[in-house]
């Protein structure tokens, strides 16, 4: 079955019965379900409408985002192929245990994290930690809080702050190695 612009489908004939269905695709900007819905009882020679039946709705959650931009903090240079764990509490990313996902930056130092979900009208915190870094900089190790608020408006994507979150290159030092013996340089 293929909704329409409205959100209804109607089936094709079937034999009398009860009928289960299960979302297979869901909208642009949603999240599509897992679970089975029904059934539906098909009866002989009738129409069966389930348009009134809010339990019978097939319904799908906001699809939210998460982006994270990254820089060198010295020169705020976009910094790629840093890697982030996405994590639903602050103590899971202190402990990187029970990862939600994974992601790493690319080359304009900025990555998005996908597929999440806030319940209606609510809110909902996600916490991000720096998993590795590339050569030459510190790990950043700190545990940024996000937090997403549902919206009924297009902009879904929450960008974390700080913006942008930075390392800080190694340092180095140069010397002059000298040698003295009996007082002569």
């Amino acid at each position: 079955l293929k909704t329409g612009a409205d959100g209804t489908a109607v089936s094709g004939y079937l034999p009398a019965g009860e009928y289960y269905v299960k979302e297979t695709k869901a909208p642009a900007g949603y999240l599509k379900g897992d679970a089975y819905t029904g059934p539906y009882v098909v009866e002989k020679g009738k129409l069966a409408d389930y348009t009134t039946s809010a339990e019978k709705y097939v319904t799908n959650l906001k699809e939210f985002k998460i982006q994270v931009n990254k820089a060198d903090g010295k020169t705020n240079s976009p910094l790629g192929g840093v890697t982030f764990g996405l994590y639903g509490t602050e103590q899971d990313a202190r402990n990187d245990v029970n990862r939600l996902a994974l992601g790493r930056t690319n080359t304009a130092g900025s990555y998005v994290f996908t597929g999440l979900s806030v319940e209606s009208s609510g809110t909902k915190t996600y916490y991000l930690r720096e998993i590795s870094t590339v050569d030459n900089y510190q790990i950043n190790d700190t545990v940024y809080p996000v937090t997403v608020t549902y919206t009924d408006s297009d902009q879904v994507t929450v960008t974390a702050t700080p913006d942008p979150i930075t390392n800080m290159p190694y340092g180095n030092f140069a010397l002059t190695k000298t040698a003295t013996w009996d007082g002569v340089t």
